[in-house]
C-alpha cells in the first residue's frame, strides 16, 4: 500500500520523474517468488523495462528513515 500511496502523492504534486516508474504486484513473494517475481524477472517485459533498481521489502516506516536490505542483513539507513 505504501508504494501506491507514495505514487499517488507524487502524481498529485506534479512530480515528473526522469525515468518511467513501474509498480509490479506479483504473488508468491514470501515463499520464494518462483511463480511471481522470478517469472517477471525472466520475462521480455521486464527486460524492456530496463530497470535501474528494484525495491522490495515493503515495510512501512513511521518517519523518513527506511531500512535498505542486502539479503538478510541491514546495510544502510536512508533519509534525514
Amino acid at each position: 500500500m505504501q508504494y501506491l500511496e507514495a505514487s499517488r502523492k507524487l502524481k498529485e504534486s506534479g512530480f515528473e520523474p526522469p525515468r518511467t516508474i513501474y509498480l509490479s504486484f506479483v504473488p508468491d513473494e514470501e515463499s520464494g517468488g518462483l511463480d511471481g517475481a522470478e517469472k517477471l524477472a525472466e520475462s521480455n517485459l521486464f527486460e524492456k523495462m530496463n530497470a535501474a533498481f528494484v525495491l522490495d521489502k515493503g515495510m512501512p516506516s513511521p518517519n523518513e528513515k527506511y531500512q535498505v536490505f542486502l539479503c538478510r542483513e541491514v546495510t544502510d539507513v536512508a533519509g534525514d
